[in-house]
């Protein structure tokens, strides 16, 4: 299917049965906080394009199902779009926190628009989102990604709800990873400095798990992907390296792949999450943790209790801008900066998430992965090396090949000082995380502890 819903007759007829009772469903609350600039036409427009053909929009002058909690700076001149006025509400409120795209803190702010939602709603099933999530989906279609609408978000939640016992449903992303670039360089560089005279596609080169992801223990296949097509940019060397640091490779984004699969327990990223039992949500207290909060405190609400499910139906996420990348001086600068805290603070977030789900040790897996990512970064910079060895004979017309030779030269020598920075920092981090392990384990208890203590008081 590579058409909107509405042209699909099966799900014609699924959302049949939703549309004809939706009187009595409970409210729907999105909840998102944000200190950047959220585009709120765009989010609009998509949900209003993903409800197309859908008589939840002939609802008109009736009490609303659609509710945004919005909490972002500027929030008293924010308006809904005059398209989407009848079919939703608008509370917007402040959110002045600083600090780069400080996740903890506007998850903190979302469970206080959560509990401001229960208040006016009275039984609402929350959304919490991200603040660059749109209604849209990829598919694959030819073999290659397509943006459309597969399915209707809203839709599938009042049927998720129908059909599964769930307190938390956990919604994945497609498009961009959710996750910092240095977990997806040395798959970038293994694409982008391939050998490859014409780009190919293939249905297969979708079906591997993490195919994207460096630090997988899951994925099987490492081969090179041909590229989905050339690169036509003003500056590819900073299109190039704002993909291998910044944006992610764009040769692998994250597609929607339908299943008929019964929906699993399984933690998965944050960032679009489905909560039908705000007890949840409102009792259990967000980690402050810059990366890998939301999958914690999963964790935490399964242990409490919960029942956690995987919500199969992605939102689609993007990072259309970009970044000036300029590391030809050192190791030093706000965005190496930046990368050096992402990679640092992925690393640790996810070894704590692995440690509390297994009821594992902090250490090992922490250490693990530390030297895991130091040998992937020792992997780009031999890549690199290989590359301004080998002997272009002028037959290749993508990627690294595409590039005129001093282009090639900038963008190595770029990169490689960004990788020597990230293996510097690493070592630090090496060096002591017998003091990390201290902090972790000690966090680790705390937060066991006042989840334990919240739901108990409750009771």
């Amino acid at each position: 299917m590579n058409r909107h819903w509405s042209s699909h007759t099966p799900s014609v007829e699924r959302y049949h049965a939703i549309d004809s009772m939706l009187d009595g469903k409970r409210p729907i609350a999105f909840l998102i906080a944000t200190n950047r600039d959220f585009n709120l036409k765009a989010f609009c427009d998509s949900l209003l394009e993903s409800l197309r053909g859908s008589r939840l929009l002939q609802r008109t002058g009736k009490e609303k199902l659609l509710h945004l909690y919005l909490a972002c700076d500027g929030h008293e001149a924010v308006r809904l779009p005059r398209n989407i006025r009848g079919n939703m509400s608008l509370t917007a409120l402040p959110f002045h926190e600083q600090g780069e795209n400080n996740i903890g803190a506007a998850r903190r702010r979302q469970v206080e628009l959560a509990c401001l939602a229960c208040v006016q709603l009275g039984d609402p099933i929350l959304v919490v989102l991200d603040d660059d999530l749109t209604f849209e989906g990829l598919i694959v279609a030819d073999g290659r990604p397509v943006k459309t609408y597969p399915f209707s978000f809203v839709h599938e939640i009042y049927l998720f709800e129908r059909n599964h016992a769930c307190d938390v449903a956990l919604g994945g992303v497609t498009g961009a990873p959710p996750l910092p670039a240095t977990s997806s360089m040395r798959t970038f560089l293994q694409d982008f400095l391939g050998v490859q005279s014409a780009s190919k596609t293939t249905k297969q080169r979708w079906s591997d798990i993490d195919y994207y992801y460096d630090l997988s223990e899951t994925r099987t296949c490492w081969e090179s992907w041909p590229t989905l097509s050339p690169t036509n940019t003003a500056s590819p060397v900073q299109h190039a390296l704002n993909q291998m640091f910044h944006s992610g490779p764009e040769n692998r984004p994250l597609v929607y792949l339908p299943s008929k699969k019964t929906p699993q327990s399984r933690i998965v990223r944050g960032g679009n999450t489905v909560v039908f039992n705000p007890e949840f949500l409102t009792k259990i207290d967000h980690p402050d943790l810059p990366r890998r909060g939301d999958s914690i405190w999963s964790i935490l609400a399964k242990e409490q209790g919960a029942t956690i499910l995987e919500f199969p139906f992605p939102l689609y996420h993007t990072r259309n801008s970009e970044v000036n990348i300029n590391a030809r001086r050192g190791s030093k600068g706000p965005f190496i900066t930046s990368l050096k805290n992402r990679m640092n603070d992925d690393l640790f977030g996810a070894s704590i998430q692995r440690a509390m789900l297994n009821h594992s040790e902090f250490h090992r897996i922490y250490i693990g992965r530390l030297k895991r990512q130091l040998g992937l970064i020792k992997q780009c910079i031999e890549l690199l090396q290989r590359a301004e060895e080998f002997i272009d004979d002028g037959s290749e017309v993508v990627g690294y090949w595409a590039m005129k030779l001093e282009d090639r030269e900038i963008f190595s020598t770029v990169a490689k000082n960004i990788l020597d920075a990230l293996e510097i920092e690493l070592i630090k981090q090496i060096n002591t995380v017998e003091e990390t392990t201290r902090m972790a384990t000690l966090l680790i208890k705390a937060l066991r502890y006042d989840a334990r203590q919240t739901m108990e008081e409750g009771q």
